[in-house]
């Protein structure tokens, strides 16, 4: 007769306890996993912001073109709001990237709430690649409002300004 502990032979009770492990392992990987851990602003690292980008709502460089690189959820990506694919981006980016005016544009980065790191990262690696963003040309973020017209720049005094070095 096999040996029995509580009424369950020991083959049985052997496993249920392994059983049991991996249940809690596999609860354990979609808690690590899941993408409310992993969204821009948690603790990753991949969703970390670079120092040196230009904070969000901060006024534009003197002369300087704005655009917006826009991340959606589903991992998409949207170039000054159209569809465009990541080898698209990147020869656009490229192209912003180069050059003696590069220094007048500015890129923004939006991402959307639950957009995994992973995403986040890719994108900015792409962006750090291409563009020079130790110099300003990368945003955390989009303008709070559009920028002003050429003729604003030149003859308001209002209007917040920062100089091209």
């Amino acid at each position: 007769m096999a040996l029995m502990v509580y009424g369950i032979p020991n083959g049985v009770q052997a496993v249920t306890v392994i059983a049991n492990r991996v249940w809690i392992a596999f609860i354990g990987l979609i808690l690590v996993a899941s993408p409310a851990s992993a969204r821009p602003g948690s603790a990753d690292p991949a969703c970390a912001i670079p120092a040196y980008w230009v904070p969000d709502g901060e006024a534009l460089l003197e002369h300087q073109t704005f655009h917006q690189v826009t991340l959606v959820r589903d991992g998409s990506v949207r170039f000054n709001g159209r569809p465009i694919s990541d080898r698209r981006l990147e020869a656009t980016l490229r192209v912003l990237g180069r050059g003696p005016l590069r220094r007048r544009n500015q890129i923004g980065l939006v991402v959307a709430d639950g957009t995994h790191c992973t995403r986040v990262a890719a994108v900015r690696t792409m962006m750090e690649a291409a563009l020079n963003c130790q110099i300003g040309m990368c945003r955390n973020g989009s303008l709070r409002q559009p920028p002003p017209p050429p003729s604003a720049h030149n003859s308001s005094a209002s209007t917040e300004q920062r100089t091209v070095e």
